[in-house]
């Protein structure tokens, strides 16, 4: 490296430390703090891919792309989604009977998959592995079927 940059580099390091001395207590409150990730803080993985050949999907609508946020907000492990149709529609601000509309919508897209659930006679939906999966990535459902539509 130049002598003449790192003398730059080692002024610029020494301004950038004077400044944070003195920076008015006002504005220290304002500054974002770093965080750690807590453990409870769960993420969703979403496959790029995947996501922008949906966006050129011109056969769902707007009410279907929210259904589909609700849906990721409210994933658990395994791609299932822990939330009633209820609960869904009421975070989406819409009705069931358009629910429902929409929850056909994002099956024919390949979005969810519906499955039986292992108790009772109803239906549970998850995010098909190939869009988005929330886990170990070891435990990815490639080879389900259904996701392979």
């Amino acid at each position: 490296m130049h002598k003449l940059c790192k003398v730059t580099l080692h002024q610029l390091c020494k301004v950038c430390i004077f400044y944070a001395m003195f920076v008015p207590a006002e504005r220290q409150d304002k500054m974002p703090l770093r965080r750690r990730l807590r453990e409870h803080e769960l993420f969703v993985q979403v496959f790029k891919a995947a996501i922008e050949q949906l966006g050129g999907n011109v056969d769902l609508t707007a009410s279907d792309w929210r259904v589909m946020a609700v849906c990721l907000g409210g994933m658990v492990y395994g791609g299932f989604i822990q939330y009633s149709q209820k609960q869904i529609a009421s975070k989406a601000c819409i009705s069931e009977a358009q629910l429902s509309r929409n929850l056909g919508h994002l099956l024919i897209a390949g979005v969810l998959v519906r499955e039986h659930a292992p108790k009772g006679n109803q239906w549970r939906y998850r995010f098909n592995a190939t869009l988005a999966h929330m886990g170990d990535t070891a435990d990815l459902m490639w080879k389900r079927t259904p996701d392979q539509g």
